[in-house]
C-alpha cells in the first residue's frame, strides 16, 4: 500500500518485577527488531525488567522513574521520551501505565495490552481507558470482558518462545523421586492454599514424591510456615526467583497451575506444554483456551483441594496419560513467531484506519 505508514512503536511497562508481563512485552519488543519492525521498550528504572533488557543488550530501552498517575515529573519524562522516539503507535503493557496516555500529546495510536481478568474500577474505565484507541486482550474471556464498555478490542494470545526449551537439560532434581513443580508469584490468587493441603495428602501415599517451588511474594513466608504445620519441610523446596528457568521445568514430571482467579493467559501453562510435561490447572474459563481436559493436560475443580489431590494421584498412578505430540500441536499456535505476526498486522490495520 503505497500510503502505508511505517509502524515505529514504543512499548510501555511501569512494572519493578519480572513476571509473565514483563517476559511477554520484552519477547515482543525483541521479536519486532528481528522483524526490521522501529520498536522501543520503556521501563522502570528500577525494574527487573530493564535489568535484564541490559543484561541481554538489547536496543531501544529507555528508563523512566515512574512515581504514579499523578507525578508530574513522570508526565514530563514521559513526554521528553515521545519527544525522542517519535512514536505513531504506543502500546502499554500494564494497567499502571495507562494513566500516562491521559496527558500525552496525542500524536499516537494508543493500545492497552491487558492481561489479567480481574475487573477494572469504575473511575479507571471511564478515565486511563477510555483514551485507548485499541484494547488487545491475551484471551477470549477478557475480551469479552472489555467488550462489554468498549468497542475495539482484539484477542491476542500472550505467546511462548519454543526454542527456551529446546536446550540440553541440567537435571535439577532426583531422578527417582517424582517431581511436583509450582512457579508463579506467591499471592492470594495464586492458589497456594489448595496445593500445600493437596500435597499433603498425596505425599501420605507416596514417600518419593517431592515439591519444588520457584517465585517470590509477599504470601511467601506465609508458605514455609505452612509447610511446616504440614509437616512437609522434607519434601517440599524453596527456589525464590530463578533465571534458568527451563531447567526447573524440564527436570519435573509433573506441573501444576492451581491458581484461583486473576489468570489471563496463562505463561507457566505454556510453558509446561513447551518443556512436555503434563499440566494440571484449575479450570478457570482462561485455562480452558490453552488445556483440553485429557487431551493437553488436566483440569480440576476451581478451589478444590480434593479434586487436585485426585488429579495429581491419577497421573501418578498412570490412570490418565497424555500424548506428546498432543502437547506439541496445542502450543504451537503460541509461538512468539505466530503472536508476532499478529501484532504487526494489527499495527499496520490501526495506522491505516481499518481497525
Amino acid at each position: 500500500m503505497a500510503n502505508e505508514q511505517k509502524i515505529n512503536v514504543l512499548h510501555v511497562d511501569t512494572g519493578k518485577d519480572w513476571r509473565g508481563g514483563q517476559r511477554q512485552v520484552l519477547s515482543l519488543h525483541m521479536s519486532l527488531l528481528k522483524n526490521g519492525i522501529s520498536s522501543h521498550l520503556c521501563c522502570h528504572e528500577r525494574g527487573k525488567l530493564l535489568k535484564m533488557a541490559l543484561d541481554q543488550k538489547v536496543n531501544n530501552i529507555h528508563a523512566i522513574n515512574f512515581k504514579g498517575a499523578l507525578s508530574i515529573k513522570t508526565h514530563l519524562d514521559f513526554s521528553n521520551i515521545c519527544k525522542k522516539v517519535k512514536p505513531n503507535i504506543i502500546n502499554f503493557h500494564d494497567s499502571h501505565s495507562l494513566s500516562l496516555g491521559i496527558f500525552i500529546k496525542k500524536n499516537a495510536k494508543l493500545i492497552a495490552t491487558r492481561r489479567v481478568s480481574y475487573p477494572i474500577n469504575l473511575l479507571s474505565r471511564y478515565t486511563k481507558y477510555k483514551v485507548i484507541d485499541l484494547h488487545i486482550a491475551v484471551s477470549n474471556e477478557i475480551k469479552n470482558y472489555l467488550s462489554n464498555f468498549y468497542n475495539q478490542v482484539i484477542c491476542i494470545n500472550s505467546c511462548i518462545d519454543l526454542k527456551r526449551f529446546k536446550i540440553k537439560k541440567r537435571e535439577l532434581f532426583d531422578k527417582d523421586n517424582i517431581n511436583l513443580l509450582y512457579v508463579g508469584a506467591f499471592s492470594e490468587q495464586k492458589g497456594l492454599d489448595i496445593l500445600l493441603p493437596a500435597f499433603q495428602k498425596i505425599s501420605l501415599t507416596n514417600n518419593k514424591i517431592f515439591l519444588h517451588l520457584v517465585g517470590e511474594g509477599h504470601l511467601l513466608n506465609w508458605a514455609k510456615q505452612e509447610v511446616d504445620k504440614l509437616n512437609l519441610q522434607f519434601v517440599t523446596k524453596f527456589y525464590g526467583s530463578k533465571r534458568n528457568i527451563e531447567d526447573f521445568y524440564l527436570s519435573s514430571d509433573i506441573v501444576i497451575c492451581p491458581s484461583t482467579s486473576g489468570e489471563g493467559s496463562s505463561g507457566v501453562i505454556k510453558e509446561a506444554l513447551a518443556a512436555g510435561k503434563i499440566t494440571i490447572a484449575s479450570d478457570l474459563e482462561c485455562n480452558k483456551e490453552i488445556i483440553e481436559n485429557n487431551y493437553n493436560g488436566f483440569l480440576f475443580e476451581n478451589r478444590n483441594a480434593n479434586k487436585l489431590y485426585l488429579k495429581i494421584k491419577e497421573s501418578i498412578d498412570g490412570k490418565s496419560e497424555l500424548k506428546k505430540l498432543n502437547l506439541e500441536k496445542s502450543i504451537e499456535k503460541f509461538s512468539c513467531t505466530e503472536q508476532t505476526k499478529k501484532y504487526i498486522k494489527t499495527y499496520k490495520e490501526i495506522l491505516c484506519g481499518t481497525i
